[in-house]
């Protein structure tokens, strides 16, 4: 299958929304960016473990960022500010 036409893209798209990966708008942009930064012109078993690698990365930059801002999130809870400064008194965390 060669990778330039719509229907091999929305293959790939396909074959990782069956591996269990969120597909959305942006990261079909960040995909289709992807393999043209990597010119692949067909779709083979290469392609397809080069996208399941580049999703599941993405994945884990978004769940370290989600992390993030649930430790943020409770810093403030506590008493800090949303911009990382002040400070949370022992006696708030017991």
């Amino acid at each position: 299958m060669v990778l330039n036409s719509k229907f091999s893209f929305y293959f790939i798209i396909n074959f990782n929304i069956a591996c269990g990966y969120n597909i959305t708008e942006s990261r079909m942009e960040q995909l289709n960016a992807f393999l043209n930064d990597k010119k692949a012109l067909r779709i083979d078993l290469p392609i397809l473990l080069l996208t399941l690698t580049y999703l599941k990365e993405l994945e884990l930059q978004n769940e370290q960022e989600i992390e993030a801002d649930e430790y943020l999130d409770a810093y403030v809870a506590l008493g800090g500010l949303p911009n990382k400064e002040g400070s949370v008194s022992k006696d708030k965390l017991i």
